[in-house]
């Protein structure tokens, strides 16, 4: 049987290496996917058993011989569009690290920085637990099947060999990618934001009552009391908002895919 797999791939050899060339570009920046604990043989092994997956359903018109230099070229420009479609989806995930560094700097928690090993890059502690909520959404709720669905929809909307960023509507894409970014990361903490306002105001209003009160020392645990107060009251509707981003980020790449 592992005969017949192999000879299955290398009649087709050629599509075989530009579909993986694709799903590796977006596996190795996917946030999901490109986390540093996960090894990168996982990766490229996933990646290979996708290719092979979707192999029998892509139609291609390349016909180059494997090796060449434009076969190379086309290698390197599907390897980029899988990165852009990663990219697309790693930009509206980062809502998340987004949404808790702006309730960091409400909480006093924005210096208590911490390098996240699995990525490398520096979080801040509420950062983490969005984006950990976010993820636990994710997969319990199966959207990661839906999002590699996409991925293999991207195929017959968007063929091997086509993309075309040239395209007038690519940078009206962008400016609205970043407009949502903006306002779904207010939206998730503008709770905690709005209350820790109010709780400001009442702790000025308290120092003129009571000047003797340390309000330094009162206020910052009291911001972290009720800033995770109002993050705990508010987990329902902060789910609802987190699936509606997702859903939303699917729909963003699916239009990426359509524009280029």
């Amino acid at each position: 049987m592992f005969n017949e797999l192999i000879t299955f791939v290398m009649k087709s050899l050629d599509v075989y290496i530009l579909i993986l060339a694709r799903i590796l570009g977006m596996m190795f920046i996917a946030p999901m996917f490109s986390r540093n604990n996960i090894p990168a043989t996982v990766k490229v092994g996933l990646s290979m058993i996708i290719s092979y997956i979707i192999l029998p359903f892509v139609i291609s018109k390349v016909n180059l011989d494997v090796g060449s230099a434009e076969f190379i070229f086309i290698v390197i420009k599907e390897g980029f569009t899988g990165f852009c479609l990663g990219l697309c989806i790693a930009v509206i995930l980062n809502i998340f690290l987004a949404a808790g560094s702006s309730a960091d700097i409400n909480l006093g928690l924005s210096m208590a920085q911490m390098v996240d090993p699995s990525t490398g890059s520096s979080t801040t502690p509420t950062g983490q637990l969005f984006s950990a909520f976010a993820y636990l959404v994710f997969f319990v709720l199966d959207l990661h099947q839906i999002l590699i669905k996409s991925i293999v929809n991207s195929f017959e909307l968007m063929p091997i060999n086509t993309i075309d960023l040239h395209n007038t509507m690519f940078i009206p894409f962008l400016s609205k990618l970043s407009a949502y970014i903006l306002v779904s990361s207010l939206l998730l903490v503008m709770p905690i934001i709005i209350t820790l306002f109010l709780g400001n105001i009442l702790l000025a209003f308290m120092a003129k009552v009571m000047p003797q009160m340390n309000v330094f020392v009162v206020g910052m645990p009291f911001k972290i009391i009720v800033g995770f107060s109002i993050f705990y009251i508010t987990l329902p509707p902060i789910k609802s908002v987190i699936i509606d981003i997702f859903n939303k980020m699917l729909e963003y790449i699916y239009t990426f895919i359509n524009i280029v």
